[in-house]
């Protein structure tokens, strides 16, 4: 029965290192990998686009404004945002009012008053890397709009104004002519460099990033998994198998080496 015992603990011993091999494959992310998504991206924008199409006439995006702020200002220092009503638009200082015109003219469809509010050299590099960048847009939905100030850096001997801004709004019913990077209802920031210059007083934007949204995405390898369940189902079978024929043997051998011995008569 010794032997029997010990083929049994090592057939113990063998199953739990094949269980600890399977565990530490699974944990060292053999069977899955992470990869960056961008969720901005195959949007299924609204089909119907009518450049006629006159928003402020339509019912859904009026009450929308009933509820929801056109254009809001968020204090970076404190958090707190507060409404931006129309009639203190002309009260806002400069590079709040320039982007508070910016946000009209999206939702006005007015795309040359829109890209007139960029710099030459902005326009060139974007024009450069897409002809289409400055396509025509309908009237766009757009509400919930946020202006945030990063920072400001003014120089009062030539007069000129360098600053750093945020913003970011959503946009009902987007059918992708203006941002094909954004989908309905949904906020992606936008970084804008605002400035002038000591011939040109007028503010520009100069560059603008937009904010990331990369998420990680978890794949299984699934041929992974069928070839670690069938190492792992082989591996535990032998040693079954082996165990079990090992111990049948050790019977029989216990068996033979119990039997009396026959006397021999004369």
């Amino acid at each position: 029965m010794g032997k029997k015992v010990v083929v049994c603990i090592i057939a113990a011993l063998l199953l739990c290192a094949s269980l600890y091999g399977a565990i530490a494959v699974v944990e060292s992310g053999w069977l899955v990998s992470v990869e960056l998504e961008d969720p901005n991206k195959g949007f299924i924008f609204n089909p119907i686009v009518d450049y006629e199409y006159n928003i402020m006439e339509d019912a859904g995006y009026l009450r929308l404004l009933a509820d929801e702020p056109l254009i809001s200002y968020c204090d970076l220092s404190t958090g707190v945002t507060e409404t931006i009503a129309p009639e203190d638009y002309d009260k806002q200082k400069a590079p709040v009012r320039f982007l508070i015109d910016l946000v009209l003219c999206i939702q006005s469809g007015d795309h040359e008053g829109y890209y007139n509010r960029f710099t030459d050299a902005y326009r060139r590099a974007e024009l450069e890397k897409n002809q289409y960048a400055e396509l025509e847009f309908t009237m766009q939905q757009i509400y919930s709009a946020v202006i945030t100030c990063v920072s400001e850096i003014e120089n009062e001997q030539t007069g000129t104004l360098s600053c750093v801004y945020r913003l970011k709004y959503k946009i009902r019913n987007n059918n992708g002519t203006f941002r094909t990077d954004l989908g309905s209802d949904s906020y992606r920031e936008q970084e804008m460099v605002i400035l002038n210059s000591a011939s040109d007083p007028t503010l520009k934007i100069n560059s603008v990033s937009v904010e990331k949204t990369l998420i990680e995405k978890e794949i299984v390898h699934v041929w992974r998994v069928v070839a670690l369940a069938l190492a792992a189902a082989v591996l535990i079978g032998g040693v079954l198998v082996g165990a079990i024929v090992l111990i049948k043997r050790i019977g029989k051998t216990a068996q033979k080496e119990d039997e009396p011995e026959e006397e021999i008569e004369k």
